[in-house]
């Protein structure tokens, strides 16, 4: 079976806020934005029939209050999707943009805080992670599990921002790390404009919408072999437009996710949520295949190199 993860990192544009803040802008525009995308992306998943998994960053509740977030996180997970954790310290702790150079004790203190806060508006535990710009280190795994997080999402091969040691030989594959499972963002090498292919250039990028051009979509999606997954990526602002006065529906990028989300479904792709993968028999089957060398993506993105 061909599995699909779509996982949302659910929070505001950090960039964009860190200008507004700087300028001593008001951000109550990307409030409306957080609740435009969010009503979208539902509307748009039930129209498909599909779940997904929202990484919450749940500190930013110190920008537009608990109630805000609460009611809509509430929605999200009424709506049937899944809510993980996503962390991004700087709401709380305005010098530290990643999870991993926080001091331990305030990791500690950051990821219970932020599993209970998600926990007590679901009313379910809360098992899978991600952290903002994967920003994680080794270190991070063990609070993570200390706090009853199960499955982890912040495993970007080659990203300057993460410290996990893991080589290239764990890229796209799902695998155990102590007890925590860990589930990679899927990336793959191709050249995508004539430059690169003149020069030779590839390009490093992640299946997001933001970062794949959509002439190359089809093949990707085509050259995946039976027990393949993809871990297809998007921001909760990747289908706005927002600027200091005004946010609009960006149609271009609609209309771009909802053909790609047709193309995996006629390639037979299912959407699971992160926490499916809990399904005792799923992990099993995944190893099983792991060690047998079926479940290679090594192999399977060597192919999807050869094509482009």
């Amino acid at each position: 079976m061909k599995t699909a993860f779509l996982t949302i990192d659910w929070e505001t544009p950090q960039s964009f806020l860190r200008d507004l803040r700087k300028n001593n802008v008001s951000f109550e525009i990307l409030r409306h934005e957080l609740m435009l995308s969010t009503h979208l992306l539902l509307d748009l998943f039930s129209e498909k029939n599909i779940t997904a998994t929202f990484f919450i960053s749940f500190s930013e509740y110190k920008l537009y209050g608990k109630n805000f977030i609460e009611k809509l996180v509430k929605l999200i997970s009424d709506s049937g999707h899944e809510i993980g954790l996503h962390t991004h310290p700087e709401m709380i702790y305005p010098e530290v943009i990643f999870l991993k150079d926080l001091d331990y004790d305030l990791k500690v203190d950051f990821v219970k805080q932020g599993v209970e806060f998600l926990s007590n508006i679901t009313g379910k535990k809360v098992t899978s992670h991600r952290a903002g710009a994967y920003g994680i280190s080794n270190e991070c795994l063990g609070i993570l599990e200390q706090n009853g997080i199960l499955i982890d999402s912040s495993f970007y091969h080659g990203h300057v921002n993460c410290n996990l040691d893991f080589d290239e030989s764990f890229k796209n594959k799902i695998f155990k790390n102590g007890n925590l499972i860990e589930v990679p963002v899927t990336t793959i090498h191709y050249k995508p404009k004539i430059h690169h292919r003149i020069l030779n250039k590839i390009v490093h990028a992640k299946t997001d919408i933001n970062s794949i051009n959509m002439n190359y979509w089809d093949k990707i999606i085509e050259s995946q072999s039976e027990n393949s997954f993809i871990n297809l990526f998007l921001h909760s602002y990747s289908l706005t437009n927002y600027s200091q006065s005004s946010i609009s529906y960006r149609k271009e990028n609609i209309d771009n996710f909802n053909k790609i989300l047709d193309i995996m479904f006629k390639n037979k792709f299912k959407f699971k949520k992160l926490n499916n993968i809990l399904n005792k028999k799923i992990i099993y089957l995944t190893l099983v295949l792991q060690t047998l060398k079926i479940f290679s993506y090594a192999n399977i993105f060597k192919r999807v190199r050869k094509l482009f």
